[in-house]
């Protein structure tokens, strides 16, 4: 069994991102996010955590969130906060 999470972000590396992303690794076997045009490093940090893809979107409001999800047996989708 494969349990991937997903989520989509923006502008998040200060807030929470950081202790959701362990959270998350802690339990799942992979973590796709989809990051709706950041400006402060947060797809380049999330680039550098195991097991996690990333998906940049310069265009914003979610344009493309269906993108993140994977044909997973089990998914958990979450909000950056």
């Amino acid at each position: 069994m494969n349990l991937v999470a997903s989520m989509v972000v923006r502008d998040e590396r200060s807030r929470y991102l950081e202790p959701c992303v362990q959270a998350l690794l802690a339990f799942c076997d992979a973590l796709v996010v989809l990051d709706d045009g950041s400006t402060d490093g947060t797809p380049e940090w999330l680039g550098e955590q195991e097991r996690t893809k990333v998906i940049r979107e310069a265009s914003g409001f979610f344009a493309n969130e269906g993108r993140t999800r994977q044909r997973q047996q089990f998914r958990r989708n979450l909000d950056g906060e």
